[in-house]
């Protein structure tokens, strides 16, 4: 076997697997439609939503348009539903920027309590506004009552972004397929033209 090919196929295949990462405090995301934030506690997936634009299409924190806007945050590790932790969406001054949004004191625009959201998932709906800057600040409490503080920043006005899980699977599929066919495939064929020849 060629170990150019295979060392191919083995770069898509892991390229498939952890895609790229988005710039947020505490995160990496799977570049589209849905960002793992990382806590002490555990992981999280956060996942954005604007029914307006698409009913299908998810996202990470790069969204298309100034529309009513759902983020969804599930839980994936089963230690933080034990944990009290709350919630808020803040707006972010132009000037302070989106960085460490913890540290700046932004208007709370949607906020959930401190509380163990047994269910692994909570949801907060708002509408941004044109020109303004948002961030998603979760606040996990340990056994100690310390607060852990991750920002998540929103950028809100791209086209670029969102992936339909439809068209990513497809993709993904054919990509893989055709490595396959390079590895496997290619030199049977190689070999019968020699032998023919």
């Amino acid at each position: 076997m060629n170990p150019f090919l295979r060392n191919l196929v083995l770069v898509i295949t892991v390229n498939l697997i952890t895609l790229s990462p988005v710039h947020a405090h505490g995160s990496a995301g799977n570049g589209g439609n849905f960002c793992r934030v990382y806590a002490q506690a555990g992981e999280l997936m956060v996942s954005s939503y604007q029914p307006e634009i698409s009913k299908k299409t998810a996202y990470c924190a790069d969204l298309p348009a100034y529309t009513e806007s759902i983020i969804v945050l599930d839980f994936v590790t089963s230690a933080l539903r034990k944990k009290a932790l709350s919630v808020q969406i803040v707006e972010i001054s132009g000037e302070q920027g989106q960085d460490h949004a913890d540290e700046h004191h932004g208007r709370a625009i949607q906020a959930l309590p401190f509380n163990t959201y047994k269910t692994g998932t909570v949801q907060l709906t708002f509408t941004p506004e044109k020109g303004k800057k948002y961030a998603t600040l979760i606040t996990i409490l340990d056994r100690h009552g310390e607060p852990e503080v991750i920002d998540f920043p929103f950028t809100f006005g791209k086209k670029e972004g969102g992936i339909t899980p439809n068209n990513f699977a497809t993709g993904a599929f054919f990509l893989l397929a055709f490595g396959i066919f390079l590895v496997f495939f290619r030199p049977l064929i190689f070999k019968t033209k020699r032998l023919n020849g």
